[in-house]
């Protein structure tokens, strides 16, 4: 007979199977955002004296202008980055794509308010991943180096889309410093899942092969 006021022990056991699964998924995230990271990683420091753009790739803003919290990790990182690599240049891209507040003007006034105290140039017309590299490739032109932030997975997007158009940037373009285990992991969580669907939207437009 059990106690007045306990858990009953099924409802115990789908808690416990429900945490497992999400301590999985979390898990299967964090590894893949790593592997990811070491995909677009740079394969070692760039010469002495070379010219260093991070590269903040855009996301939108709240309607009241405020930063989005997916903006301030970017930023967040663009600027780790930035010290890592004593990087100069700091390129915001996005333009006004869910509401009229261009995403690049909100990261920069973040990242100077953050006390980035370096040259910021920003890209204010692009409105997909595709576009926000096409566009800001002719601002990196005199870059040694550019590093790409955002969550791994999506940077890792980027710079195929990146490399696809430009194959010989291939030397230059990498990945910035993403990656930190559990790091805004419940962020991680939305853009694996959104990787996951352009990746099945994607493999579905494929034209079927016939014999």
């Amino acid at each position: 007979m059990s106690r007045p006021g306990a858990i009953p022990a099924p409802a115990v056991t789908v808690a416990a199977v429900a945490v497992l699964g999400a301590v999985c998924v979390i898990g299967a995230v964090e590894r893949a955002s790593g592997r990811a990271a070491r995909d677009a990683a740079p394969p070692g420091p760039p010469e002495p004296g070379s010219r260093i753009a991070v590269v903040a790739l855009g996301y939108p803003s709240r309607a009241d202008g405020r930063p989005h919290p997916v903006q301030r990790w970017r930023v967040a990182m663009a600027l780790r980055t930035a010290r890592a690599h004593d990087a100069e240049v700091l390129v915001c891209s996005g333009g006004a794509v869910r509401n009229a507040i261009v995403e690049a003007d909100t990261m920069a006034d973040l990242a100077r308010r953050s006390g980035y105290a370096h040259e910021i140039r920003t890209e204010r017309r692009s409105r997909s991943t595709r576009e926000n590299v096409a566009l800001v490739a002719p601002l990196v032109e005199d870059c040694a180096r550019v590093l790409l932030v955002s969550d791994p997975q999506h940077v890792r997007r980027a710079r195929r889309l990146w490399l696809e158009a430009r194959p010989h940037d291939g030397p230059r373009v990498f990945g910035g410093d993403n990656h930190r285990l559990l790091e805004r992991w419940w962020l991680k969580l939305v853009s694996a899942a959104f990787e996951r669907y352009l990746g099945w939207r994607h493999r579905s437009a494929r034209p079927v092969a016939h014999p």
